[in-house]
């Protein structure tokens, strides 16, 4: 939580200039960037509520209190859609009501996720917590210690999250809208393949933590059999439904016919995606930082490289090279795996 609300301060006190330089490199029409400016400027002050969230939820699936993780998810997000409905088409305040309606719902969330962690510890009876301020910076760099891997991770996977918004920008504002509209789907699968992520994370951690080798197997199958289903769900009903959902989330023509134009390369990414959250599950719960951190390095050059050589395709090549790039990812993590010594003991050493 030091760190969170560290990171919050420091974040909004550079905001703005932040804000100003970003946008000062994208190519993105007038109109795009004042609604940019204009939803951030709002947004960004729900940041230590974001984060204090983040570490709400690591807790709360740290100690297998995965339903209460799900439904602060569920709150936070049923609470930002009520909000939106009243402000933006209810009250009319367009960006500005939807970017309210989500610091809104953060804060909200905020106070559940206090109320979730403290009837945790009441019913886990844990002791009551007792704050050593002589030892917290030295927890908090060893801490920094692993996590250092992960948030470098994390960086060069919104970097190339943050090219492809940006660039697509520069190609006009019909597919700028499409793209966005297309996201919602991406995130939609990776929010459904987080929750097998965050499973393996703890399964993992806890069966090497415990040296049980049959439960690291037995869950090991078992989340890989489910998430296989889910996405395969997912991937036909991308196929059978994306237009109809599409239709539902514009009315705006031009949008319409751009969405239908890149949502082909969708119906793809369940399938594809799964295998690199999986991964990533694994490498978490056995505190594979490195490596993690070095595989998202090689698949962020295959994507940016990948790109270099299809650029003339504009947008089907942003598009493509995403699928690419979410290959690339589970790839080199597998390949880790199996030929790293020191990755692969630390992982298997159950067995022997």
């Amino acid at each position: 939580m030091t760190i969170a609300l560290a990171f919050s301060i420091v974040t909004l006190v550079v905001s703005k200039p932040v804000t100003h330089l970003i946008l000062s490199f994208s190519d993105a029409s007038d109109a795009i960037k004042y609604y940019s400016e204009q939803y951030f400027t709002i947004r960004i002050f729900s940041c230590p509520a974001a984060l204090l969230n983040l570490v709400f939820m690591g807790w709360l699936l740290g100690n297998h209190q995965a339903k209460k993780a799900m439904w602060l998810l569920v709150c936070v997000n049923f609470i930002n859609i009520i909000l939106d409905l009243i402000f933006v088409p209810g009250l009319e305040m367009g960006v500005k009501g939807a970017a309210l309606a989500s610091a809104i719902a953060d804060y909200l969330g905020f106070g559940l996720g206090i109320y979730f962690i403290y009837i945790t510890w009441i019913n886990q009876q844990f002791p009551k917590m007792k704050i050593n301020f002589n030892s917290i910076f030295e927890d908090i760099l060893v801490f920094l210690k692993f996590n250092l891997d992960i948030f470098i991770r994390s960086l060069f996977l919104q970097i190339v999250f943050s090219f492809m918004i940006f660039k697509g920008a520069t190609f006009g504002d019909d597919i700028a809208a499409a793209n966005a509209i297309i996201m919602n789907f991406l995130f939609f699968t990776s929010y459904l393949m987080d929750g097998f992520a965050f499973s393996m994370e703890a399964v993992v951690g806890s069966s090497l933590g415990s040296k049980n080798r049959q439960k690291l197997q037995s869950s090991l199958l078992i989340t890989t059999f489910w998430s296989l289903i889910i996405s395969l769900i997912c991937t036909f009903m991308f196929a059978l439904f994306g237009k109809m959902i599409i239709n539902f989330m514009t009315s705006i023509t031009e949008v319409r016919i751009e969405s239908n134009i890149y949502f082909p390369w969708l119906v793809a990414f369940p399938l594809i995606s799964m295998w690199s959250f999986l991964l990533d599950g694994i490498f978490v719960g056995a505190t594979l930082g490195r490596e993690m951190r070095n595989g998202m390095i090689f698949a962020s050059a295959v994507y940016f490289i990948s790109y270099g050589l299809m650029h003339q395709y504009e947008n089907h090549a942003l598009w493509g090279c995403m699928l690419i790039f979410m290959t690339a990812r589970w790839f080199i993590l597998a390949w880790i795996l199996r030929y790293d010594q020191q990755a692969s003991q630390k992982l298997f050493e159950l067995s022997k």
